[in-house]
């Protein structure tokens, strides 16, 4: 790892919104292995809201050079356009008080060419401290693409690009020792080489001094006040350990970078801000990523939603045959004891698919105030015995049934319209009726439910 870097010479950064390098170093972080850390711009979205937030950070940084030459001392020329040298002789940055220098010039030191001093690049190119040949510029335009971009230095007009590499295929262009990072701008995302280092995923990093390991970048997430190294991903696969997602990064080419990103847990409830809960994010299904959204108090278990910010904190908006009520956040049954019913993995789509990590408590079947006045039904088109509510009919008991939503709560429909009841403390509501267990039982979390009749 380079603690030192060019004497003098720097990348004097705009402000930078959205994932930038939040402490840099020589050449800048961007440009030549400066360190550290990157602010995040994370979006996510649950089934009917979508949360967008930035971060903004204003950086200076300092490159050097490390040139030999037959030419010992400072001459005024151009390093782009190339200008004020004799034929053969190559502008080159010579340090910040000084300026430039004329310097021999290797023709074979194309753009991300290896190097150890400026003499081993074209002309045109620098020899950035990291050891590649990169670009004097005066535009993006002037550099690679798509992931160049045309940065200042601390010297007056004097600009270099960043390089032209793709975080998905390392090393590619980046040299021995460095790896390619994702950067924001207010004009857009672009590349650049930073150095390796030994923090691992979830480390603490940043500060020109701790960098990550191979396949991460070093971020401040979204409202957190830490960097840690997080693991690059590609959003298009399920490439994120189970209960993160794929959090947006940024874009080059076209192609979104993201990097793996669990901001909270489901149960118990940590990780996010007061007034906030936690949920599963819809964005990443495939892997169970989650994200803070805002909460409402008052939508407590099986009160009717239009979306999760109307559920209360440990509840999420799920629906079932067009109805949609706060379901409880669980981890196993004990959790949904309270409920009379079990805690089942979220299953979504059709088929249904397990959400990893993900579980729900299902509505109690004997209940008729579970569902805010719908009808609580065991949805035996799932894979796991779970409940949910649905819309329900006027039938009471040897009502005529073609469905279950032909009945009231607390019944279910076999040509006409039974009563639910616990087994263990079995309540019908019509006299001479007695409470009677299937076989095999349905067993729901650990409540056994049975019919009347």
């Amino acid at each position: 790892m380079r603690s030192s870097w060019h004497r003098g010479i720097g990348w004097a950064w705009l402000v930078l919104t959205g994932v930038v390098a939040a402490s840099c170093g020589s050449d800048s972080d961007a440009t030549d292995g400066g360190g550290g850390s990157t602010s995040a711009t994370s979006t996510s979205t649950t089934s009917t809201t979508s949360t967008s937030t930035t971060s903004t950070t204003s950086t200076t940084s300092t490159t050097s050079t490390t040139s030999t030459s037959t030419t010992t001392t400072p001459e005024p020329c151009t390093v782009f356009p190339q200008g004020g040298c004799e034929p053969g002789l190559a502008c080159d940055i010579f340090d910040a008080a000084a300026g430039t220098y004329c310097r021999q010039a290797d023709p074979l030191g194309v753009e991300a060419a290896a190097c150890t001093a400026d003499t081993d690049c074209a002309v045109g190119l620098h020899c950035a401290t990291r050891g590649s040949c990169i670009s004097f510029c005066a535009t993006d335009g002037d550099c690679l693409q798509p992931g160049g971009r045309c940065l200042d230095t601390s010297i007056p007009g004097v600009r270099r690009c960043t390089e032209n590499c793709d975080p998905f295929q390392q090393p590619e262009i980046c040299p021995t020792g460095t790896q390619c990072n994702v950067f924001n701008d207010a004009e857009g995302s672009f590349t650049g080489c930073l150095p390796l280092g030994d923090a691992a995923i979830g480390d603490p990093c940043g500060n020109n001094v701790v960098y990550c390991v191979a396949g991460a970048t070093c971020l401040t997430p979204p409202g957190a006040a830490d960097t840690e190294c997080f693991a690059i991903c590609d959003p298009t696969l399920a490439t994120c350990p189970t209960g993160s997602g794929c959090a947006f990064h940024g874009v080059i080419g076209g192609d979104v970078v993201g990097y793996c990103y669990a901001p909270c847990t489901l149960h118990p409830q940590l990780g996010c801000a007061p007034g906030e809960a936690c949920d599963f994010d819809a964005s990443y299904l495939s892997t169970g990523g989650t994200l803070c959204r805002a909460a409402n108090a008052a939508g407590t278990a099986f009160s009717p939603c239009a979306g999760d910010e109307d559920c209360a904190v440990g509840t999420t908006c799920l629906g079932s045959a067009g109805v949609f009520t706060c379901r409880p956040l669980c981890t196993g049954d004990l959790d949904c004891a309270a409920v009379g019913s079990s805690c089942s993995p979220l299953a979504l789509g059709s088929p249904p698919v397990e959400v990893p990590g993900v579980a729900i408590c299902g509505c109690n079947l004997a209940s008729k105030t579970d569902c805010g006045g719908k009808l609580c039904a065991w949805l035996s088109d799932t894979p796991f015995n779970v409940t949910g509510c649905i819309a329900s009919g006027s039938g009471g008991v040897g009502a005529v049934c073609a469905s279950a939503s032909d009945c009231q709560p607390g019944h279910f429909c076999s040509g006409t319209c039974f009563q639910y009841c616990e087994v263990a403390s079995p309540v019908c509501d019509v006299p001479g009726q007695t409470c009677h267990a299937w076989s095999p039982g349905l067993l729901i979390g650990q409540t056994e439910f049975g019919g009347c009749w």
